[in-house]
């Protein structure tokens, strides 16, 4: 989730297994999550794809190309579970600039995902923010707030006695 590798089960002896760098496809029930993979080495199960580029291809490249495209394929997966195929993948029109070209696109969306994710975070500060005054306001029209120092006299007292000077 979000390009972050989350362990649910173990096993002693893998038999299909994906190595560091390899893009993992979720490809049955849930389709179209990425993972580009940075451990050296992952059990994978049939619901994943493991794909290893090869020749003049960069990874990272493929890795956003193909987030484009599991969006449309999420769409055509059809029958009871949906899926996505070897196949698919396979019968994929890949635009393939040179290696710096590639690495020049890899670099400009990796700082617009970066600027993306700090406003997605501070938007979410925000909202905490907003839900924070909401409590305080709340909290304080109820007259829950005080400084808990059981020597200082109640708010209500001293309003009392402030009102009782006058």
């Amino acid at each position: 989730k979000d390009n972050k590798f989350f362990i649910e089960r173990w096993i002693e002896n893998p038999v299909v297994v994906s190595e560091k760098n390899d893009i993992l496809l979720s490809v049955k029930g849930t389709i179209g999550k990425l993972y580009l993979q940075k451990e050296e080495k992952i059990n994978i199960s049939r619901q994943i794809m493991a794909l290893r580029v090869l020749n003049d291809l960069n990874t990272h490249y493929l890795y956003y190309f193909l987030l484009r495209e599991c969006e449309r394929l999420k769409f055509e997966g059809n029958g009871l579970i949906p899926g996505i195929s070897r196949k698919d993948i396979l019968d994929l029109n890949i635009l393939l600039p040179t290696l710096e070209e590639q690495q020049e696109i890899v670099n400009i969306l990796d700082k617009l995902l970066a600027k993306y994710n700090k406003i997605k975070n501070l938007e979410q500060q925000l909202e905490k923010i907003e839900l924070l005054k909401k409590a305080i306001l709340a909290k304080a029209f109820r007259g829950e707030l005080g400084t808990n120092n059981p020597d200082e006299e109640s708010a209500e007292n001293l309003l009392k006695e402030i009102l009782a000077e006058k």
